[in-house]
């Protein structure tokens, strides 16, 4: 794959869907308080028990590798609300947060585009890794990631 060409043809996209293009800055990732920050009531994002179960599962196995985005001005919840709310359930008193200064409709947007980018499993693939820990690590049957089901 021509990544040059890649990102010629993902700019052209995002121009002609009249998406501004931001630089890419330093993350900066602070950990605050859970009763600091709450969510929004406009994310239509929502698990079930049983992944909502392997949410707090990942969790207290492999701690947190993605920070809750918040926007700065209103301590409201951007990406990562089930992510709050498995810390809350868990007892976490602090959460580690990326901070966003977004308008309300960019916010909306984030919220959306957050959700819809999140893909789904590929089965071929998902079998093949399964196959892989099962051959190269004793008990990895047992592991929490096995546990996890496919997503469409």
């Amino acid at each position: 794959m021509n990544t040059k060409n890649s990102k010629e043809n993902l700019a052209l996209k995002l121009a002609k869907d009249n998406i501004e293009v931001e630089q890419v800055k330093p993350l900066h990732i602070e950990y605050v308080k859970v009763d600091d920050i709450y969510p929004n009531d406009y994310n239509p994002n929502t698990h079930d028990a049983d992944s909502f179960d392997l949410l707090i599962k990942s969790l207290l196995y492999f701690g947190f590798t993605q920070p809750i985005v918040v926007n700065r001005s209103t301590m409201q919840i951007v990406d990562g609300e089930n992510r709050y709310r498995a810390a809350c359930v868990i007892g976490y008193e602090m959460v580690p947060v990326c901070f966003v200064d977004f308008d309300e409709e960019k916010l909306r947007y984030a919220t959306i585009m957050h959700n819809a980018a999140r893909g789904h499993n590929n089965n071929e693939m998902m079998g093949r890794l399964k196959d892989y820990l099962d051959t190269h690590f004793s008990n990895s049957s047992d592991k929490v990631l096995l546990n996890n089901r496919n997503k469409k």
